[in-house]
C-alpha cells in the first residue's frame, strides 16, 4: 500500500472536528489548540524534576546495628 492511502494526523484530526455539530466545533477547535500550546510548554521546559526533599520517606529504611561492624574478607583495605 503507498502512503497515500494513510491520512495525516492533521486530516485525522480536521475530518472528526468535521464530524462534530457546528455549535461545538470551535470548542473542539480551542480545546485542541490549548492542548498543542500545553505539550509546546512541556517539551520546552523538560528535564521538569521535582526536587528530592530529605527525609520525606521516614521508616522507609532500616539500618541495622551491627552497619559499622568490619565485613569478612575486608581486613585488608581498612
Amino acid at each position: 500500500m503507498s502512503q497515500n492511502n494513510y491520512m495525516t494526523d492533521e486530516q485525522t484530526l480536521i475530518s472528526e472536528i468535521h464530524k462534530l455539530p457546528m455549535n461545538k466545533r470551535a470548542e473542539a477547535v480551542d480545546a485542541a489548540l490549548r492542548l498543542v500550546k500545553n505539550l509546546a510548554k512541556q517539551t520546552v521546559d523538560e528535564p521538569k524534576r521535582r526536587h528530592r526533599k530529605a527525609g520525606s520517606h521516614p521508616g522507609m529504611f532500616n539500618i541495622g546495628p551491627n552497619f559499622d561492624d568490619p565485613i569478612e574478607g575486608f581486613e585488608e583495605y581498612m
